[in-house]
């Protein structure tokens, strides 16, 4: 019989960086015994945590957002798992950064949730965007900043086919009006994957994405909106946000225009198996 080669021979397996990141945060289950107060490891080989249940459910109970492992995370380096390897990321395949959210979801619901928002909300422009979007968003990611997802509205839910948010086309830019609300991370983000409306026409055909990075909008042209409260994952930036008449350039377009539901489609085959890790 002739001999296949093994691709996978001097490969690293795909849940040794899991097993890296879980050596890294210690172990969560040690919440009434204080770590070493030199930092050397305790007799099972696992180093002092940087975060427990006991930590987790505080933090939960106050409402207050994760942030000491939140921040670890991005000291570890979770964020550069989010962009693809050609852009300067660590991203090669889907299954590493599955079990690398489960390592976190254990941990702490709350921080996984918010951090792998950033997933999410990058999707669609790994999918559909531009080079020179792709670019922006990578660096943006990798230098541990938030992206959004901003799909739903109160009105309407997760009917995205009734999005009321709307961008008017003048000359080479967009005038963006509407309000976004229950979106993750929408305070916290510094861009927004938004979606909204280019045209009157009812229904899916008329919707588009948009890229949309808060600093380039007149600051006077945005507000957010409150926490939302919510049962159980408490900390996290459940909020909103409105726009009134925010100029956004033609560049921001994700994909096609009146197309936008296609590449929310494609990153929901993605990122609703990345759920199951949560």
């Amino acid at each position: 019989m002739q001999n296949i080669k093994d691709s996978s021979i001097g490969e690293k397996p795909f849940y040794a960086t899991a097993e890296h990141l879980e050596q890294t945060l210690g172990d969560p289950g040690a919440i009434n015994q204080p770590g070493p107060s030199d930092g050397q490891l305790d007799k099972a080989g696992w180093p002092p945590p940087l975060s427990s249940f006991r930590e987790s459910v505080e933090l939960d109970e106050r409402e207050e957002f994760p942030a000491p492992l939140y921040h670890a995370l991005d000291t570890w380096g979770l964020q550069e798992y989010y962009v693809p390897a050609q852009y300067g990321g660590k991203l090669r395949r889907f299954d590493e950064v599955f079990t690398l959210v489960r390592s976190v979801a254990r941990r702490d619901l709350s921080v996984a949730i918010a951090h792998s928002k950033t997933f999410l909300g990058s999707t669609p422009v790994w999918i559909t965007g531009t080079r020179q979007q792709r670019e922006m968003l990578s660096q943006r990611i990798l230098n541990r900043e938030s992206i959004a997802l901003a799909l739903t509205e109160e009105a309407h839910g997760g009917d995205l086919s009734a999005t009321e948010c709307q961008a008017r086309k003048i000359h080479d830019h967009y005038l963006l009006s509407g309000t976004k609300w229950l979106i993750n991370n929408a305070t916290r983000s510094s861009t927004l994957c938004v979606m909204a409306r280019t045209h009157v026409h009812e229904g899916p055909l008329g919707i588009s994405l948009f890229l949309v990075e808060k600093e380039k909008l007149d600051h006077t042209s945005f507000h957010y909106l409150p926490k939302f409260k919510t049962h159980g994952v408490r900390g996290i930036d459940m909020s909103g946000i409105t726009f009134e008449q925010s100029i956004v350039s033609e560049d921001a377009l994700i994909g096609k225009e009146h197309h936008g539901l296609s590449p929310i489609f494609k990153t929901f085959q993605v990122t609703r198996l990345l759920r199951s890790a949560l």
